[in-house]
C-alpha cells in the first residue's frame, strides 16, 4: 500500500526493500553529486520487483508453469 502500512496495520511487504533503496541513495549520494544513483539500480529492481513481481510473472510464463 502507498501509506506504508501492510493490510494488518504492519508494516508492508516490500517495506525492508525500500529501507535498502533509501540506504543506498543516503550513503552514494549527496547534495552535490548524485551521480552514486547508478550504484542503487540492483536495489531499485528489487523494490520495483517486489511491488509489480514482473520477473517473477515472466519466468513462469516461460516455464509454463
Amino acid at each position: 500500500m502507498s501509506s506504508g502500512y501492510g493490510l494488518t496495520g504492519g508494516p508492508s511487504r516490500c517495506f525492508p526493500f525500500w529501507q535498502e533503496v533509501l540506504a543506498c541513495y543516503v550513503v552514494n549520494t549527496n547534495t552535490e553529486d548524485d551521480t552514486g544513483k547508478k550504484k542503487c539500480k540492483p536495489v531499485l529492481e528489487d523494490y520495483y520487483e517486489c511491488l509489480h513481481h514482473k520477473k517473477e510473472v515472466g519466468a513462469a510464463l516461460v516455464c509454463g508453469a
